[in-house]
């Protein structure tokens, strides 16, 4: 994988040199480059085996940058639901409230791309629940259930259950790391039983099968592999 990658940041380094060389920069794709570039630094990682808790802080991050990723797609795929409801059966009753009004609020449920914005302030990021929903919800209770189904959904289901995946993709890493170091440390000991044998039978010099007690005191006076 290392070497995959090595070799693709290697051609994205050339193919900048040649865009400067000809003084090139298309739609600004030197840009680009520079940062696809920034990818070398992922090749620190390796250096932080020496830091054992920043290592695996960094690995399990790094394992869950995909959950995290399809986590976003999925609450703004349930957001943009929520949204198209709200325009059809908020936005009816939410304009009557902000007559000739610019205000975030009267422009909130106006168009679903508005919608989706104003779900992701309120049930997300947990900004101002109240200000645009308790007009609404005193004009009726539907919008009472229609705004607190939406905040229940997006902000204790999906949320928490995003929060679970990505939990249990980083213990899918850290499960990994540890299997990982196991097999490091079983090469480990498979070279030093290779070495182990090589000196030993490099000590049986009438190769009998058999290491006396003269061959082990020649094999410490004259091998220097044994005595290291």
């Amino acid at each position: 994988k290392w070497n995959i990658a090595d070799a693709v940041l290697l051609a994205v380094s050339y193919i900048e040199v040649f865009l400067v060389a000809f003084n090139l920069d298309v739609a600004g794709q030197l840009q680009v480059i520079r940062v696809i570039r920034l990818g070398r630094l992922m090749r620190m990682v390796k250096l932080l085996k020496i830091f054992p808790s920043l290592y695996s802080l960094i690995r399990g991050f790094i394992g869950t940058i995909m959950a995290i990723f399809w986590g976003f797609g999925f609450i703004l795929f349930m957001l943009l639901l929520w949204a198209i409801i709200a325009v059809q059966f908020i936005h009816p009753d939410n304009k009557p409230l902000y007559e000739d009004d610019t205000a975030w609020c009267a422009t909130a449920f106006t168009t679903v791309s508005n919608a989706v914005v104003y779900f992701f302030q309120t049930t997300v990021v947990g900004d101002s629940w109240g200000v645009c929903a308790i007009p609404l919800m005193q004009t009726s209770s539907i919008h009472f259930w229609l705004l607190s189904s939406a905040f229940v959904t997006v902000q204790l289901g999906i949320t928490n259950l995003i929060l679970a995946v990505i939990v249990d993709a980083a213990a899918q890493v850290r499960e990994q790391d540890v299997h990982e170091r196991a097999a490091e440390l079983n090469k480990h000991q498979q070279e030093a039983r290779t070495v182990l044998m090589r000196v030993v039978k490099s000590m049986d010099e009438d190769e009998n099968g058999d290491i006396t007690f003269s061959e082990l005191l020649e094999a410490y006076e004259k091998n220097l592999e044994f005595k290291s």
